[in-house]
């Protein structure tokens, strides 16, 4: 049985980047709801343009949908592309991955 959880993880590590000998901090954000999608707005304006952090986000969709507008496409009276935005252009400086996350219990 599969259950969906609207949740997000975010997870930070440092790791030292081999060649210069600079220090990373990598953050991963998985889920790109709009908790995600905040998480990862907020990185973009404050860290994702420093040279020492990079963000990533992994999200299943490429695309958030705002669904509470989705009556008003049920009304017709908004499109369908009026309430669906791609990630890669609402984040400039955070990485973007497609994939699907899953959780295995040990």
């Amino acid at each position: 049985m599969m259950a969906a959880i609207n949740s997000i993880l975010i997870c930070a590590g440092r790791v030292t980047i081999r060649g210069n000998g600079m220090k990373t901090t990598r953050i991963v954000i998985a889920g790109g709801g709009f908790a995600g999608l905040y998480a990862a707005m907020h990185f973009d304006k404050r860290l994702a343009r420093r040279a020492d952090v990079e963000v990533t986000l992994i999200s299943r969709e490429n695309f958030i949908l705002f669904t509470p507008m989705l009556h008003e496409v049920a009304a017709g009276d908004l499109y369908p592309g009026d309430i669906v935005n791609p990630l890669r252009r609402i984040l400039r400086h955070v990485k973007f991955v497609e994939a699907d996350v899953q959780a295995q219990l040990i």
